[in-house]
């Protein structure tokens, strides 16, 4: 059993010496750390690496981007760069609890079923505050062993926690690679193709602190009709090729497999509603509207069809 972290930095220099701090503290010392600065103009590059230079341990390496990837492409380069059995993505602003590596690869080595491993984290803000990210329960569930299961459906069609919080398998994110679009988020790809293949699981444990502050990638937007559409057309060509990871791979889950079945013609039904205005559109999303998680996201389609000028 062989643990890689793999952070991408990028303007960090208010943070990272406290995570960088977080690491050196795991109980169980990695066997692999990856740190890929992108383009920072701040002393980013100059913490790490000075950080490195005193740590002096071949298993830790920093390399700096001559132009800037976007953090995307960069944890989905350093990912398939990792050489170790278990990634860890890791975000640069985080602090995470000493036994994290230990907990979550153990688990993983105990259940060669498993893909990707999310721990539970505990949010809080920049004056020590804590603040809570809104927890919804994924409908199909499987209990192993104090470890939930979940496959692909409406609610875990949207990732639950952070990529800061993953143990993926190395040989999943392999699997993955070649329908994996480098525009993609690493988290949201990562997490619904393991739910589709239903080898995702979450683990009530937490194991890291969750900072929230102005500059982080995942805060919530406005929503306008032309981010709705750039959204939904995102999550079509995602399903579109986890359908084609499943028909090169047969590794789906069935339950993930009648999912996308029924989800690709809705979000195409919304689409259309969104850019053209159907009625043929809005008939085919109220008739598959119980695949919404909730009443307001059917409404703010409606709304943003018919008032496309509006941001909510």
């Amino acid at each position: 059993m062989s643990n890689s972290l793999v952070l991408s930095a990028y303007n960090g220099e208010r943070y990272v010496r406290e995570q960088l701090d977080s690491i050196l503290a795991q109980t169980l010392p990695l066997d692999q750390v990856l740190i890929s600065d992108d383009g920072s103009s701040d002393s980013t590059p100059q913490i790490v690496a000075e950080c490195i230079s005193k740590l002096n341990d071949p298993r830790w390496s920093f390399s700096a981007n001559g132009l800037n990837k976007g953090w995307k492409r960069n944890f989905r380069d350093l990912i398939l760069q990792s050489s170790c059995d278990y990634v860890f993505p890791c975000d640069q602003d985080d602090v995470w609890l000493p036994p994290k590596v230990q907990i979550m690869s153990t688990i993983m080595q105990e259940h060669p079923g498993i893909d990707l491993l999310a721990c539970e984290v505990e949010t809080f803000c920049d004056g020590g505050k804590d603040t809570k990210i809104p927890g919804v329960v994924p409908q199909n569930i499987v209990r192993e062993n104090g470890i939930r299961r979940i496959t692909l459906d409406p609610w875990s069609l949207y990732i639950r926690r952070p990529g800061c919080s993953y143990c993926v398998r190395k040989t999943f994110a392999e699997e993955v690679a070649p329908h994996w679009n480098p525009a993609w988020p690493h988290d949201a790809t990562l997490w619904r193709f393991a739910a589709a293949k239903g080898t995702l699981a979450l683990l009530d444990d937490t194991l890291i602190r969750f900072r929230r502050h102005g500059g982080n990638a995942s805060d919530r937007k406005p929503i306008s009709n032309s981010s709705r559409v750039t959204d939904l057309r995102y999550c079509i060509e995602m399903l579109d090729a986890i359908r084609g990871f499943q028909c090169k791979s047969g590794m789906l889950h069935p339950e993930s497999v009648s999912f996308i079945e029924s989800a690709l013609p809705w979000f195409e039904a919304r689409l259309e509603f969104l850019t053209r205005r159907s009625l043929k559109a809005l008939a085919a999303m109220t008739a598959h509207h119980e695949l919404y998680i909730s009443n307001r996201g059917f409404l703010v389609d409606i709304i943003l069809g018919l008032n496309p000028k509006i941001t909510i």
